[in-house]
């Protein structure tokens, strides 16, 4: 850190601590080694203690990534780096070991993974300056040393970083004198002097498992790029590979407190990433003082000199209120602390990408400004979904969550307000879809009904027409007990109850996951059932989706179906939610029950019903200007009578 960025005051209060827990014979060294830096600039006492442990005096970061001999060579000495990463490379190794998790989030095409790549050749430099690395941090003698690169798979841990790596460091002399290259033209590999460290690619946590993990990259995960199917499983088995990882490098390179390892990651703000973004919230809510992070919009990392000075404003909602370019005329002082007191956030942007958020400002705001609001790339969006919650009526199960299993003598029906149900909607058809969720111990269920039709404007022909209009009547989701199970028994017996209450239950689905008994034992009572499926393809979902945006639904307040509908996300032609959700209450859920059950029940109506039909009043027009059509034909043959009709010879008489 140079000038006025560094903090006297936390620098003598730092060399106060150390030196007040030093021993008397330490505290003289201490003392010896800053007179001689006052005097002559350097110490060459700290320079024979140093190299006790290493081969030769270990250079600062700043000088390794800039200095000819070293790194020099692949970085124009230096000034191919954003002086925002030189500034926190210095920050993460100037704080010695503090930081063992490094993670560069944020913005897209800032220079996060070339960084990274950096560090770790630094680190792999370090490392290969100990005398006798072995001894040091306690380890067998017969062990190696590893370098890591993770990823999805081994083809993807062996992709950009990887090769980046070492043509980095075919670029720096030092390496080239201290080890040796394979002799494959494009893919080669390097192998450190003394047959001691190892650099490899992972894809699970197995490959890590066992090893002595010095450092280990985890790059921009790309699930499709991977042919990934289940994204939920693949983002459960980066965490774990994550996790398996992190807890080698702590556990193995711990010396007196600290930690010497380090663990890198790069990821940009993208569905791809939240297993890492659950993460990070809850270190930082657990207050981790060694996780490192930058989290910084394009025009905050590169070079100013790439922007005009010119700005202009844009305001960050949330999930309940989309963000937008504030317009010109508003763009003062009073209107954006009227947004302020709205709840948005205000960032001042370079006019320079103006045009990209106007022409897509989520994309902008994710890529560019490095913010992801939840909802806003989703499926559906919550701007959808407020209009439709309805302000008159609520759910007759006044709790979202129902806890009740197979040995409790808890029951649906005595959840169920019946009191609150309009008499009228009682009498219209209801479809209800069951969700038993495979991943999951919660059952989703969920009642629609059709009440009269609508008027829209089709999406495709752009003309008025009458579409079917429906109402939410309830939306439960059902937990079991710890250490108990889901009673299939009594989501029958409820549905039973209702229709002896007056319910007129039209058609009853299941999806695919344990539901043959359910359906069986219904038929057997008089019901109506199928097997339906709203993950197979997007179609329900789509259907759900224009349903929400021409407001031909009436939902009933549920906040964990919101919550759900609001995460779902378009993978691999499905529609799929993120492994763990953190919502707005703190909880935490892992599927996506209500939302299945809703979708279901909405769109068994919309495969037998939702045909577009004219609206009444173009019926109208229609029929009175055939009518009209055909008086003035007949009021036409009685002014000029001509040949009758039945004297024609063509007539059979």
């Amino acid at each position: 850190m140079l000038g006025n960025s560094i903090d006297y005051g936390e620098v003598l209060d730092r060399i106060s601590k150390v030196y007040n827990s030093c021993s008397r014979i330490e505290q003289k060294l201490m003392k010896q080694i800053l007179q001689e830096v006052q005097d002559k600039g350097y110490s060459q006492t700290l320079e024979q203690i140093w190299l006790i442990d290493f081969k030769e005096m270990p250079l600062s970061i700043e000088e390794f990534i800039s200095n000819p001999l070293y790194m020099g060579p692949a970085t124009r000495n230096g000034e191919a780096v954003y002086p925002f990463w030189k500034d926190t490379m210095g920050k993460i190794f100037q704080a010695g070991n503090q930081y063992n998790e490094i993670i560069f989030s944020g913005a897209t095409r800032i220079g996060k993974t070339s960084t990274a790549v950096a560090m770790l050749a630094y680190m792999l430099y370090r490392l290969m300056l100990y005398r006798n690395a072995h001894e040091y941090f306690g380890i067998k003698d017969v062990s190696r040393f590893t370098l890591a690169f993770a990823n999805l798979t081994k083809d993807l841990a062996a992709g950009v970083a990887y090769r980046e790596f070492f043509d980095t460091l075919k670029e720096c002399p030092w390496f080239q004198e201290h080890g040796r290259f394979s002799r494959s033209e494009r893919n080669f590999i390097y192998y450190p002097e003394g047959d001691q460290i190892e650099i490899i690619p992972a894809s699970d946590a197995a490959h890590v498992l066992g090893m002595q993990l010095w450092a280990c990259m985890l790059d921009e995960v790309n699930f499709l790029r991977a042919g990934i199917k289940d994204i939920n499983i693949a983002k459960a088995h980066m965490k774990h590979l994550y996790n398996t990882a992190n807890t080698r490098i702590t556990g193995t390179f711990k010396v007196g407190g600290e930690v010497y390892g380090k663990i890198f990651v790069c990821s940009s703000k993208n569905s791809d990433s939240d297993f890492l973004s659950d993460h990070i919230e809850n270190q930082l809510d657990a207050g981790n003082i060694h996780m490192y992070l930058v989290d910084e919009p394009q025009w905050k990392v590169l070079p100013k000199w790439k922007f005009s000075d010119e700005t202009f404003h844009i305001t960050v909602g949330d999930r309940y209120k989309r963000g937008f370019v504030i317009p010109y005329e508003n763009d003062d002082e009073a209107h954006r602390q009227e947004y302020i007191e709205q709840g948005y956030q205000i960032l001042t942007v370079p006019v320079d990408f103006l045009s990209n958020f106007r022409a897509d400002y989520d994309i902008a705001l994710r890529d560019i400004a490095g913010i992801s609001v939840v909802g806003a790339m989703g499926f559906i969006t919550q701007e959808s979904i407020t209009p439709c919650v309805s302000e008159d009526r609520q759910n007759p199960f006044f709790n979202d969550v129902i806890v009740m299993g197979v040995h409790d003598n808890e029951s649906l029906e005595r959840n169920f307000h019946i009191e609150v149900v309009d008499n009228r909607l009682k009498y219209l058809a209801m479809n209800i879809h069951i969700d038993f969720a495979e991943t999951s111990d919660r059952v989703g269920m969920s009642g629609v009904v059709q009440d009269g039709t609508k008027v829209v404007t089709d999406r495709i022909t752009e003309k008025k027409v009458v579409m079917p209009f429906y109402r939410q009547i309830f939306q439960i989701a059902i937990e079991a007990p710890r250490g108990d199970r889901m009673s299939f028994q009594k989501v029958i017996n409820f549905i039973v109850w209702l229709r002896r209450s007056g319910f007129r239950i039209n058609l009853i689905t299941t999806d695919q996951y344990q539901s043959s008994y359910v359906r069986e034992t219904l038929n057997q009572q008089g019901f109506v059932t199928d097997k339906i499926s709203v993950d197979r393809t997007e179609d329900p979902y789509i259907g759900l989706r224009n349903l929400l945006q021409d407001q031909r639904i009436e939902l009933i307040k549920h906040q964990l179906q919101e919550d759900e509908l609001v995460n779902l996300q378009r993978i691999n032609g499905r529609i799929d939610h993120p492994p763990q959700t953190t919502y707005a209450d703190g909880s935490k859920s892992v599927g996506k029950d209500a939302a299945d059950a809703l979708c279901g029940a909405s769109w068994t109506h919309i495969m037998n019903g939702d045909k577009p039909k004219p609206s009444t009043k173009n019926i109208t027009k229609s029929i009175t200007s055939v009518n009209g059509f055909a008086q003035n034909r007949i009021n036409t043959a009685k002014k000029n009578p001509g040949p009758s009709i039945f004297n024609s010879p063509y007539v059979r008489r």
